[in-house]
This record gives structure tokens, sequence and C-alpha cells, in this order.
């Protein structure tokens, strides 16, 4: 079944796996003295660093979108 939510558009370039993948991503926390709250607040981009942990593909997001790369 087709990813429609963050992963709209997303699969394995090699084994066309549509999910989970392990992304890298920029987080933004607001922290106070006593700790940050929860939860933060994350983005990627097309050069993000992308890993498919089913057949171990290494790559950027923008290969992993709708299989490319």
């Amino acid at each position: 079944m087709p990813n429609t939510n963050c992963l709209k558009g997303f699969s394995c370039p090699d084994c066309r796996s549509e999910a989970p993948f392990n992304i890298g991503v920029t987080a933004i926390v607001t922290f106070f003295d006593n700790g940050p709250i929860h939860p933060p607040g994350y983005e990627f981009h097309a050069g993000s660093y992308c890993e498919c942990p089913t057949c171990g593909r290494i790559g950027i997001v923008k290969q992993f979108r709708a299989g490319k790369g």
C-alpha cells in the first residue's frame, strides 16, 4: 500500500520497500533550564542521509523519492 503521509512517494530504489527508512534529520527543540519540551520538531530535505533497513541501501532522500536513484 503506498505511503500517504510523511513518506508519500518514498520507496527504496533497490528493494522497492516503502517503509521504514532511517533518515538524518535536523531537530528543532525548545530547551528550558529543566530540560526540553517534547516532542521536538524535525525536518529533512532532498540531500539528507537516507537508509533502507530492509536491504541496507544507503543514499540521500532524493534517491528514495518515487524509487529514483
